[in-house]
């Protein structure tokens, strides 16, 4: 039965609407994890990528305005390793981001939290 319905038009038809979007990649290695969105014009995704001129995982904050895609400088505590992995948009011109970084200083990885007014 599931093998049927996986196979049905209307299944292969929503598989077909995916499309590639060109979006910025500032380092190396780049890795987007989360993704939130009002509207089609509010849409925002975060991760992070390698600096290339450090070596450092550096967090990488993208919004789109419904046209492209452009970087949006948000913190990062550490000079080693910063991480986020999730976003909420609760309204329009608000953001979240959480993930994690690392503490020099105490050894560990804390909790990271970001929000863009």
């Amino acid at each position: 039965m599931l093998l049927a319905l996986l196979l049905s038009p209307a299944v292969a038809e929503a598989q077909a609407a995916w499309s590639v979007v060109a979006s910025p990649s500032p380092g190396p290695v780049n890795d987007l994890k989360g993704a939130a969105s009002v509207s089609a014009n509010d849409v925002w995704a975060v991760g992070e990528f390698v600096d290339p001129n450090t070596g450092a995982t550096t967090t990488v904050v993208e919004q789109r305005n419904g046209t492209a895609w452009s970087v949006v400088t948000g913190p990062n505590p550490s000079a080693s390793e910063n991480i986020l992995d999730a976003a909420a948009d609760p309204s329009s011109g608000q953001a979240w981001a959480v993930g994690a970084f690392f503490n020099t200083t105490k050894n560990i990885l804390e909790t990271l939290t970001e929000f863009n007014p």
